[in-house]
């Protein structure tokens, strides 16, 4: 007999499913209107100690900006432990407009085709193609996790970043180490949360000059005697 329900499995193959979409950005940088002493107007980066939501869809900025508001810290999960769906970097070459010609992860690379229309994968180094294109690379890193604090919520949320200053390595470093730590103590790694948290640092030149610093920081239950232990009560043990 034909079931009445087609299975979680399946469905995912067919309809693709299994992964909600990116609904908007997560930033710490935005562009401020100024004006010069003669009067006249002009705009500037800056960057934040707090985290924003930018979305092409305004509804889904309104329900961060009233759920969560301006923040120093996320609440984060991960829908998967698979590093090109959730924490990648790209080594990306752009032209003087900032349109993507090609990116890749130093040894592979996707490079537009003007005659084809299209990214045509080839394996070249970040050095031959640099002198090939005549650009500077530059590493771009992405996150994609879901928000906690927004409950119910299916979306996910995107934050990328092209510092060095960032602590991109930081990152990188906690995730993979997680990986790990999940796979070795059979722990579903979606349902790890961690912090995702920004602060300004000051600088150690002459400039005092500060920059942002992001951070990932996996949370875990308290227990007596300032154990951290997670739900199925194992010991965090990072540095194995």
């Amino acid at each position: 007999m034909i079931n009445g329900r087609i299975t979680k499995e399946i469905r995912n193959k067919i309809m693709n499913t299994s992964r909600p979409s990116t609904v908007g950005k997560i930033k710490i940088g935005e562009l401020v209107q100024r004006q010069r002493s003669d009067g006249s107007k002009y705009t500037m980066p800056i960057s934040n100690d707090f985290f924003i939501a930018k979305s092409d869809n305004l509804t889904y900025v309104e329900m961060y900006n009233d759920l969560i508001g301006k923040t120093s810290n996320l609440t984060i999960t991960f829908e998967s432990d698979k590093l090109n769906e959730c924490c990648f970097e790209r080594i990306i070459y752009r032209d003087s407009s900032g349109k993507n010609i090609a990116y890749g992860d130093g040894e592979i690379f996707n490079v537009w085709s003007k005659l084809e229309k299209k990214y045509i994968q080839t394996n070249i180094s970040a050095i031959d193609l640099k002198k090939q294109l005549n650009l500077d690379g530059k590493v771009e890193f992405t996150l994609i996790f879901k928000i906690m604090e927004l409950q119910g919520f299916f979306g996910l949320w995107e934050f990328n970043s092209r510092g060095v200053q960032t602590s991109i390595k930081n990152i990188t470093d906690v995730f993979d180490k997680m990986v790990l730590f999940s796979f070795d103590n059979d722990i579903e790694f979606s349902k790890i949360p961690f912090h995702l948290s920004v602060k300004k640092v000051v600088s150690n030149n002459l400039s005092n000059s500060s920059y942002p610093v992001v951070s990932l920081v996996p949370l875990f239950v308290p227990e007596t005697n300032s154990n951290l232990r997670l739900m199925n009560n194992k010991p965090l043990e990072l540095n194995k």
